[in-house]
């Protein structure tokens, strides 16, 4: 009766949330091999997106345009439409150097671009091919080292920002060196890019950096973010932002904070909290910004047929 209950109110449901604006935040997780989505704004648990049985999953990229998530692991990538759950494609890569380490983002002009062991930038096709070339670009820059390249985002000038994990942030074109920076502190993992605003997640003092990724020498650092061990973080609508970690007093599970920020871009606040029932080892996180009304449609049709298999089942 209860289910039959839900099945009957969603329709209802889908009108008002079609008219809303609101974050659809996409969480991957490594331990339950899925992408959980979440509405931003309240926490609600919208379901999951469950991956393949394979290698280690390493980070995520949003197509907001197409209604696609790109997924990457160890041996390539995968491709889903972010509303349906439907797998779009996989593509497994022929890597020039080492294997591919922790982000990957998409973007204009560039396309598809990895972070890479072999501390460089990888950038290949979107061909729903079985197997894909991807090239060595944007490796003309310091890594601390040999440190791992473990952030890779694009900026709205199209020039690419990369962050190894020993704290070595630089700001590249395909042909030259424009900025490079040795942070402070140490374990950097993935950064995010809005326009020219930029987020950086450091694990080692549960951190970000924030600032401008056009003067990479004046990035701030607050603790104000509400998770431990940071993996990565997100733009919301506005001022909110989001982090993705581990919950501070328990650390066995997973967990989302969302905060505000000033006009400078410094955390001010923590908003909410969520995904702590779901989430066990969150490494990255992508958000949809203010879903048309189409989007969230599909987002409700896509639950409404979840329901029915469940009810065939």
């Amino acid at each position: 009766m209860m289910r039959r209950l839900i099945v009957l109110a969603a329709p209802f449901a889908l009108v008002g949330i079609a008219s809303a604006s609101f974050d659809l935040a996409l969480v991957l997780d490594d331990s339950t091999r899925a992408i959980h989505r979440y509405d931003g704004d309240t926490g609600t648990y919208l379901g999951k997106i469950d991956m393949p049985i394979g290698t280690t999953l390493r980070g995520m990229a949003l197509d907001q345009a197409n209604h696609r998530v790109f997924v990457g692991d160890q041996l390539g990538y995968h491709a889903y439409n972010y509303n349906t759950g439907q797998l779009l494609f996989s593509n497994y890569e022929a890597y020039p150097t080492g294997l591919p380490n922790g982000q990957i983002t998409y973007a204009a002009p560039y396309g598809l671009l990895r972070s890479s062991f072999g501390g460089n930038v990888l950038r290949g096709d979107l061909a729903p091919s079985a197997t894909s070339t991807f090239t060595s670009s944007f490796s003309d820059y310091p890594t601390g080292g040999g440190s791992a390249t473990v952030g890779v985002g694009i900026d709205g000038t199209g020039e690419v920002v990369v962050v190894t994990e020993s704290g070595v942030i630089s700001r590249v074109t395909q042909s030259s060196l424009r900025e490079s920076v040795t942070l402070t502190g140490t374990t950097y993992s993935r950064l995010k890019i809005r326009g020219t605003s930029l987020l950086v997640a450091r694990r080692s003092s549960n951190a970000i950096l924030y600032g401008s990724s056009q003067n990479l020498a004046g990035l701030q650092s607050s603790t104000t973010v509400g998770v431990a061990s940071i993996q990565s973080v997100a733009f919301g609508h506005e001022n909110i932002r989001y982090a993705v970690g581990l919950n501070p007093t328990n650390t066995q599970q997973g967990m989302v904070s969302q905060f505000s920020v000033n006009t400078a871009g410094q955390p001010i606040v923590v908003t909410r909290q969520f995904g702590n029932g779901q989430l066990v080892n969150p490494i990255d996180i992508a958000v949809v910004v203010a879903p048309e009304p189409g989007t969230m449609i599909a987002l409700g049709a896509g639950v409404l047929a979840l329901l029915r298999r469940r009810k065939n089942s």
